[in-house]
């Protein structure tokens, strides 16, 4: 935690933009009261500015600042959404909808976070039955599986599909839905266990996610 005189505790309203390598801190000099309020920064129509300055911010997905451009003012002003320590950096949201490859594409960098873009979580997937089941499976190997989502706690654990790959929980998962007898159970090591039922956990998935996306509604263009 900080500590130090109240000198470092003051509000941080202005930004020192020239604070060193890339980032920009508070330097506590400026009052709220001298703070634009948010009613002064919406202008009638929509602009698009250059604001070299702004790289100077970085990024992040905290939503810590507001920016606009404000026509009477003729100023690029930056508005803190709280109130900052001396000395710590503030940050802007570059893109709040940005996935780690656009941040990488378009400003040569990742977070090293886990990015809320990158991926969607899964829910309501039973791993105890195989969707193309066409009798009632044996209450043995229904309690193999259950005994398998639990050691794996898939019912506790983000389930995660990405862009370009399925988490791998979520490939366990679907793996072990689809385990035809006992034999596979105790073959089973959470890896690939043979062709055929890789080919029916993907389509698995591809089911549950055309189930999901049949809820939206289509937009209007």
């Amino acid at each position: 935690s900080d500590s130090g005189s109240d000198s470092d505790h003051e509000d941080a309203s202005a930004l020192d933009a020239g604070s060193g390598d890339g980032e920009v801190v508070a330097d506590g000099s400026q009052q709220p009261s001298e703070v634009a309020a948010a009613t002064d920064l919406s202008p009638d129509h929509e602009y698009e500015v250059l604001i070299p300055f702004a790289d100077f911010f970085n990024h992040s997905f905290d939503g810590e600042t507001g920016y606009c451009f404000s026509i009477e003012r003729r100023e690029f002003i930056i508005v803190a959404s709280k109130t900052y320590r001396k000395g710590h950096q503030i940050f802007l949201v570059y893109q709040s909808m940005y996935s780690n490859l656009d941040l990488f594409m378009f400003y040569g960098f990742t977070v090293p976070m886990v990015n809320p873009n990158d991926f969607v979580e899964l829910s309501a997937l039973d791993f105890t039955v195989a969707d193309d089941e066409q009798y009632i499976p044996a209450p043995q190997l229904v309690k193999a599986k259950q005994d398998l989502v639990q050691f794996y706690a898939l019912d506790r654990k983000p389930l995660r599909l990405y862009s370009r790959r399925i988490g791998a929980l979520l490939m366990i998962g679907l793996r072990i839905k689809h385990l035809a007898s006992m034999d596979e159970v105790k073959a089973f090591k959470g890896g690939p266990l043979h062709l055929i039922n890789e080919l029916h956990a993907h389509k698995a998935l591809l089911k549950h996610v055309l189930a999901r996306i049949m809820h939206y509604q289509t937009l209007d263009v």
